[in-house]
């Protein structure tokens, strides 16, 4: 039994790696996973090939779905037939409407697959109104969806047959590193994203909830685990100018991920900030509005959590609330409901390859 892995997504955003890791180090449990990952640049790609039961297929057999043609195809059944290939699957995440060249080559990479007698999967990825606008989804007959939210599958089902349209919990459950023992300092890990290009606005709401924080008797880290919010944070540093106020100078990467257990909780708007600080035991404090990039937080934390109130807050909500009481009173049921999450990934995944 093998699979078939093609990975797109922002390669200088940890949270991308996480996730693509952690589905393609799962599936290998059950068999060979060929990644197809031509453009990814070697401090995203060497993560991935640390696992020996991943082949990289540019590399092996010299094609890859970033050259798509009539001889990607050919060779693709090829490898499909011969390797006993059970499904192709893509990285989890959102996926965008594609153009409608994208969408002909996919039916044809269905047909492909089908003909193989192999299945076309999409795991941990997201479709939603807020992402589509409305849009109608690409009906096809051939793929299955595992999607990460509530919210993405009931969308979903409006426009494909609801036995092909299930419910996984984001790819990020399933890595769970809670620590028996954990070297905390009273700090809070800090890492925003300007979600307008009002970037003065976005400056003086951090600053306001840094100060509350800092007067609610914690030091603040500031970092960042996606390289194109550096120069954000770097400004936010800048302006803030508080002995209480650290900044963490280069991003936040695989082997760095230890930084999440010596803080007490994480306060961002992203969302595998909060789920990545929330697998090593800190607090996760998702602060959303109705922007369109948060709102998935809200769709993810909403769906995995029987109670996510706890977890997110407006800006002014959370300039209101005790942190102390806060994290004392929900670590322990977030974390019991974490481990629920991972456990539930790792059943749903191997039910696919049974």
């Amino acid at each position: 039994m093998s699979f078939y892995f093609i990975c797109g997504c922002q390669y200088d955003n940890l949270g991308d790696l996480v996730i693509n890791k952690l589905l393609i180090d799962e599936l290998s449990k059950y068999g060979i996973v060929y990644v197809d990952f031509l453009r990814a640049p070697n401090h995203f790609r060497k993560y991935i090939l640390a696992n020996d039961k991943v082949v990289d297929v540019y590399k092996q057999f010299g094609f890859s779905f970033v050259n798509i043609s009539l001889s990607f195809f050919y060779k693709l059944f090829g490898l499909v037939k011969k390797q006993r290939i059970c499904f192709l699957t893509h990285s989890p995440g959102p996926r965008n409407r594609g153009t409608l060249k994208t969408r002909v080559l996919n039916t044809i990479l269905d047909i492909v697959l089908a003909s193989c007698g192999a299945k076309h999967i999409y795991i941990g990825n997201c479709y939603s109104t807020a992402f589509y606008n409305d849009d109608k989804l690409v009906r096809t007959f051939f793929p299955y969806y595992y999607l990460r939210s509530l919210e993405s599958v009931e969308y979903a089902r409006k426009f494909i047959s609801p036995n092909r349209v299930f419910y996984i919990p984001d790819m990020c459950f399933l890595l769970s590193n809670h620590p028996k023992q954990r070297h905390v300092h009273k700090s809070i890990a800090f890492d925003f994203r300007p979600l307008s290009m009002d970037w003065d606005c976005a400056i003086n709401e951090c600053k306001k909830l840094a100060a509350f924080l800092i007067k609610s008797g914690y030091k603040i880290i500031l970092y960042f685990q996606v390289e194109s919010d550096k120069v954000f944070v770097e400004r936010l540093y800048q302006e803030i100018e508080c002995t209480d106020v650290l900044f963490r100078r280069d991003i936040v990467w695989y082997d760095d991920m230890s930084f999440y257990k010596n803080v007490s909780a994480v306060v961002s708007n992203r969302l595998h900030s909060l789920l990545l600080g929330g697998a090593f035991g800190a607090y996760p404090i998702c602060v959303t509005n109705d922007n369109e990039k948060t709102i998935k937080i809200n769709h993810v934390f909403e769906s995995a959590f029987s109670n996510a109130l706890p977890l997110m807050f407006t800006y002014e909500q959370l300039m209101s609330t005790d942190i102390d009481k806060l994290i004392q009173n929900n670590l322990h049921s977030f974390i019991c409901e974490y481990d629920y999450n991972t456990y539930l990934c790792k059943e749903i995944i191997k039910s696919l390859v049974q």
